[in-house]
């Protein structure tokens, strides 16, 4: 009986001790909403439909899930290895593609990084920057004819 109260204890002590730092909230299934400040993932293999109507949210898609995120302005999104992502942003977002296949619709003053084989539609609304290392990417800035990138710098002025 000791013994097992003594494990009890153990496991209630390193699990209070644990990291402080929050982890992002999942958010599988359709509707999944982030609120300002917010940190959001798709979780490996899910389906994620996430919007984050206010303020500025981070969103992580991860490896082999297909996410759609709608974020309004100054938003963080990660699309990691083997996912597909289909992106819309407004102003002063930064969206990063690394080894998936991205869709992106960003806005003014926006980056958008693909990286290690990703595949990449960029449409600029107004002005933005694309950074494509070891990726395919096309590059629309508003209704003007799509531009190959390839290994390098491209934007939209």
């Amino acid at each position: 009986m000791r013994n097992l109260l003594f494990c009890v204890l153990s496991v209630l002590l390193v699990s209070a001790c644990g990291d402080d730092a929050p982890e992002p909230s999942p958010c599988p299934g359709p509707g999944c909403a982030c609120t300002a400040t917010e940190s959001c993932a798709c979780a490996e293999g899910a389906t994620c439909v996430t919007e984050c109507a206010t303020g500025s949210c981070d969103f992580r898609c991860d490896a082999t899930s297909t996410c759609e995120y709608a974020c309004e302005e100054s938003c963080g999104v990660d699309c990691l290895s083997d996912s597909s992502c289909f992106v819309t942003t407004s102003e002063s977002s930064n969206v990063d593609c690394d080894a998936a296949t991205c869709e992106v619709r960003v806005g003014s003053s926006s980056n958008v990084t693909c990286r290690n084989g990703a595949a990449c539609d960029v449409t600029c609304v107004d002005t933005c920057n694309l950074d494509c290392r070891g990726a395919s990417c096309v590059l629309r800035c508003g209704d003007a004819a799509p531009i190959d990138v390839v290994d390098g710098e491209d934007q939209c002025s």
